[in-house]
């Protein structure tokens, strides 16, 4: 039987619903006594942030996410954590003394209760029950004691002690580590000598005017605000989320904020061509599921206006996934489709395919891929490529030298051509060359090291493109750094 919210409401002398699931989770009122019954709590799982502070949406239940759609170093650094946090000893206690005295207001009005519900209801039915009003908790099997439930999470909290056992008469088996599979796409002879291109060179001052380096940054203080923060920071060139990268929900930028984002442009001089917004994470323009695939063009899409509502000329992206349901050739037709439905309903932003690092069913990880990409995109004036410096040293470019990046940006001219680049990520790589891993690390601090950044800042076919650092920290430093770089050409490199 179960007495009604009204009633328990004005026996307890309590104000409010929220107050009484406050008190207790589940209460069982009986004729001859009342018991409080203590239940476990877990603790919410807590979301870590974002390195940029970008604001997190919780994502729907339907909004399933599949890895291949997500960038892997994301993955890898930003994932949930599936821990649960124990509850300390102390904090029990305050729980146990409250229900005590929860207990002891219910003792008080039992009679009152009962005589009402038996009023009403069969003196056979002994026991009412009042717990649909409250969220549902997996009761323990057994009832026990305040003091039993202390001791029992007690012994979970506490540090077991080591025990000793007996000498196994066969030696362990030792743990082999898998060896990663290793794939060099474009490599060099290192006993071959580096001879400069001569017509890729520039004076000091051409090439600082020239080289626009800068940063992703966050737009937690607005996007009207990014402008006089990169100028604050010695930043040429900027990128960052137009919307939350982990959500289906597209973004919505007011003609105010619009207004005042291109007013500061004007009042910094800070040319919008030097942008270059980074597209959702959960995009994947390859889907070969059609549910994911709407999504993904509508998202795609709704990105891309925003760009020109700012009036934004580049917006860059990660291609897609097969998923292994098709192969590649079909997935890069789909993603070219995706590109042309866009442009179809806009008419100033250029798509900015970014080279991918080969992890899982992703594409884009082969100048090959964003050759022929670009070949099936009937507007090619506004579709481009961005090279992550990180993303092609793991897909088996090696450009940890002078040589090698002479090697690699020919093989890039070749097959897809210097006139389709639109933008550089300037990551150093945790991973060796060939990995396949997406795991940036701050300049000259990991595998790929200064000579690949310092050829790249002292050659002309990569003037007037933003080029940006996707690294942890304020990036104000290594902006300076990259800039101390630059070298007249006579000079030693």
């Amino acid at each position: 039987m179960f007495a009604s919210v009204s009633t328990l409401k004005s026996v307890l002398n309590i104000k409010s619903l929220s107050s009484l699931r406050f008190y207790s989770n589940t209460i069982k009122i009986t004729n001859n006594n009342s018991s409080i019954i203590s239940s476990r709590i877990t603790s919410k799982r807590n979301m870590s942030k974002r390195k940029n502070n970008d604001v997190v949406e919780i994502v729907d239940n339907d909004d399933t996410i599949d890895l291949d759609d997500i960038d892997e170093h994301d993955c890898d650094s930003h994932h949930e954590d599936d821990t649960e946090d124990e509850l300390s000893i102390p904090t029990l206690q305050k729980e146990v003394e409250s229900n005590k005295k929860l207990n002891s207001i219910v003792n008080n009005s039992t009679t009152k209760v009962t005589a009402t519900a038996a009023a009403k209801k069969p003196a056979a039915l002994k026991q009412t029950v009042i717990s649909s009003f409250f969220t549902k908790v997996d009761q323990p099997a057994d009832v026990h004691t305040d003091k039993e439930y202390l001791d029992s999470r007690a012994k979970k909290t506490t540090t077991t002690t080591p025990t000793t056992t007996t000498a196994s008469t066969t030696p362990p088996k030792k743990k082999t580590k898998k060896s990663k599979e290793v794939t060099i796409l474009v490599d060099y002879d290192k006993n071959e000598k580096y001879v400069p291109e001569l017509q890729y060179s520039a004076s000091k001052k051409e090439k600082m005017d020239g080289i626009k380096i800068g940063a992703h940054m966050s737009i937690k203080g607005g996007i009207p605000s990014l402008i006089k923060s990169a100028i604050d920071k010695g930043f040429k060139a900027i990128a960052f989320f137009v919307a939350t990268p982990r959500s289906w929900r597209g973004p919505k930028i007011n003609a105010e904020d619009a207004k005042s984002f291109k007013e500061e442009c004007t009042k910094h001089n800070f040319s919008p061509k030097y942008m270059m917004p980074h597209g959702s994470y959960f995009l994947n323009l390859g889907s070969p599921e059609a549910d994911k695939l709407e999504k993904s063009r509508n998202l795609f899409l709704a990105e891309m206006k925003c760009c020109e509502e700012l009036g934004i000329t580049l917006y860059n992206f990660h291609p897609g996934s097969h998923l292994n349901m098709i192969s590649e050739e079909e997935s890069i037709k789909v993603i070219a489709e995706s590109i042309n439905y866009a442009h179809k309903h806009t008419s100033t932003v250029t798509a900015v395919i970014e080279c991918t690092a080969g992890q899982g069913t992703n594409l884009g990880y082969k100048f090959e891929h964003l050759r022929d990409i670009i070949a099936l995109v009937d507007d090619k004036t506004r579709v481009g490529v961005c090279l992550d410096t990180c993303h092609m040293f793991a897909a088996g470019y090696n450009i940890d030298s002078y040589l090698g990046c002479q090697k690699v940006f020919q093989e890039f001219d070749r097959i897809v051509g210097f006139s389709y680049l639109r933008g550089i990520h300037l990551n150093d790589s945790k991973a060796k060359c060939g990995e396949k891993l997406d795991r940036h690390e701050n300049i000259d601090k990991g595998h790929i090291g200064s000579p690949c950044f310092r050829y790249m800042v002292n050659d002309n076919r990569f003037f007037h493109i933003p080029m940006i650092l996707e690294t942890e920290g304020s990036h104000i430093e290594e902006v300076k750094q990259l800039y101390s770089y630059i070298k007249e050409d006579n000079q030693e490199k």
